[in-house]
């Protein structure tokens, strides 16, 4: 099955690397002037009416007004996450910056008045200089640390204050039997670091089929290693960096994600454990605190949390007449294998058969927070986990449901191929081979469900050059087509409504487009949105 061709080499043009958004977190590696001072403006993207009643602080307004890297011209893919960005260049280089390893605290500082956020941000950056709490590899900074002026020294009560915000993110469950020094750290990356791989293994570059070699979410960065491996590094307590050990609860060096262990494997791990790393993959995703791998043979693996059904392994429960479905798992610490693809057979009469051989190969997977993904060779979407799937009541309409298992989506044109599919923070988007694009999940609008099958978002025809980019994040889906000029490059964004109204008029391009791209001999290269920033990459011919 032919996917999305968006196979990269190493481009004949330099390009440009655009930051967006809140700078507070860190994740626009402009420095510490941008992380403590004031913003110049807090103008909004542009978006569809209904955008500004659907906003909360889940999917929070931003800047339009974007920055330019300037120590960046290689960057080929990016990755954007709640507080932190990620940047892999041509050279196969890796770049972070913002928050790596934390999230819990951003979302206590997000809801802060802006002149005590300030605060907290300069003293916790003063108290990370001071303490000098990193310990992973130094590597190179893009940009001076600069100097930190009004931060309090010693013991001061705002020290104490910051100290006390950071540290109520560890639970007590971390605290257990360590020391404080062991479990917490106010990590933190004003400028792009760089990262290195183990054993001298360095990033992949090249992508097949729409999937992804780095992937960052709340506090979790995956990277796929040109070897094959696939190294993850920051939050663990839900085992979403997938390392095999459930005694770590941060991981402060990519390490390599692992299978999943028997007992005798378990105790052998010290001596064995690169037998036991995943190979040969090709594309990587993370949720929330779950992470997806596809390797090269079509196999899919998933580890982290899995309580609603995000690793797709479950069970029944109760008696023969009143069967539940329910998650099998609450957590894996290594990765499990998502192989149970069951679709509808033509009697027509509820019954389901398994997928097997070429059939059950995976072709391409994404992850949204607390949901998975995934299209296979048969030419069928499934999708799994927290409110992934719907059932009708009678006064409520559409009510969303976990679907724990992997659950064949209905209701696709069968005789289009499905060309990718990507999960949103509540929404799965599918783009069909006539350029038109099906969704399914949480409408933007209400929070509610739109049903057990997926609505069209957009028609055939809107879309009329080869597509370079699908991706979901948090509640739009980003569409690239087309190449250099004025005219020749379609950006679009699209949002799942509630309604047929709503939805007539759901596609639209980001303001920011014109001033990034138009009269200029450049395109866009890839868009990513975090929770609270947005990275833009373009290729320039001049």
């Amino acid at each position: 099955m032919q996917r999305l061709n968006t196979t990269l080499q190493r481009y004949a043009y330099s390009t440009l690397t655009h930051v967006s958004g809140h700078g507070w977190t860190g994740a626009l590696g402009t420095g510490i002037e941008t992380m403590t001072n004031p913003p110049s403006s807090r103008n909004s993207l542009i978006a569809p009416p209904a955008a500004t009643a659907a906003a909360d602080s889940s999917h929070p307004q931003r800047d339009e007004d974007f920055t330019t890297l300037p120590a960046f011209s290689n960057v080929i893919h990016a990755a954007a996450g709640w507080g932190h960005t990620v940047l892999l260049t041509q050279d196969g280089d890796i770049y972070v910056a913002g928050r790596p390893y934390d999230f819990q605290t951003l979302l206590r500082m997000y809801r802060m008045p802006a002149f005590v956020r300030r605060m907290v941000v300069r003293q916790s950056l003063a108290m990370e200089r001071r303490n000098q709490r990193r310990n992973i590899p130094s590597g190179d900074t893009k940009g001076g640390q600069g100097e930190i002026e009004g931060a309090g020294g010693g013991s001061s009560f705002l020290e104490k204050l910051v100290d006390g915000i950071f540290k109520s993110s560890v639970s007590e469950r971390e605290t257990k039997g360590k020391g404080t020094e062991e479990v917490f750290r106010q990590a933190v990356f004003p400028e792009f670091q760089k990262i290195n791989l183990p054993n001298g293994d360095v990033p992949r570059i090249n992508v097949d089929s729409g999937g992804k070699l780095v992937a960052a979410s709340a506090g979790l960065t995956a990277i796929v290693g040109e070897s094959g491996k696939v190294y993850t590094f920051g939050m663990n307590h839900r085992g979403q960096c997938g390392i095999g050990d459930r005694k770590v609860y941060h991981v402060w060096d990519p390490q390599a994600v692992v299978h999943n262990m028997s007992e005798e494997e378990e105790e052998e791990k010290e001596k064995d454990m690169e037998k036991l790393e995943l190979e040969n993959i090709v594309s990587v995703d993370l949720g929330l605190q779950h992470g997806l791998a596809l390797d090269r043979d079509g196999g899919l693996y998933a580890w982290g949390k899995g309580s609603r059904g995000q690793l797709g392994q479950s069970q029944f429960v109760g008696d023969s007449f009143n069967d539940k479905e329910e998650s099998a798992v609450d957590m894996e610490y290594a990765a499990i294998p998502v192989d149970s693809f069951q679709i509808p057979t033509a009697a027509g009469d509820g019954s389901r058969a398994i997928l097997s051989g070429n059939d059950a190969k995976v072709q391409g997977m994404s992850a949204g927070w607390n949901h998975s993904c995934c299209v296979t060779e048969s030419n069928h979407a499934f999708i799994w986990g927290k409110n992934a799937w719907a059932e009708m009541q009678e006064k409520e309409g559409w009510k969303a449901v976990d679907a724990p298992s992997p659950t064949c989506i209905e209701g696709l044109p069968r005789d289009l191929e499905i060309k990718q599919v990507s999960c949103g923070s509540h929404h799965t988007a599918i783009l069909m081979e006539d350029g038109s694009v099906y969704a399914m999940g949480i409408a933007t609008d209400t929070a509610m469900s739109v049903g057990n099958r997926p609505v069209q978002i957009v028609p055939p025809g809107l879309i009329d050059a080869p597509v370079t980019q699908f991706s979901s994040h948090f509640d739009r889906t980003t569409i690239l087509a087309g190449g250099y000029g004025d005219d020749n490059q379609q950006i679009l964004e699209v949002q799942l409504w509630s309604t047929d109204e709503l939805r007539e008029s759901a596609v639209f391009e980001p303001g920011w487009a014109e001033t990034l791209t138009r009269g200029h001999e450049s395109r866009v290269l890839n868009i990513q949105r975090g929770w609270l920033h947005t990275v833009v990459i373009t290729e320039n011919k001049g």
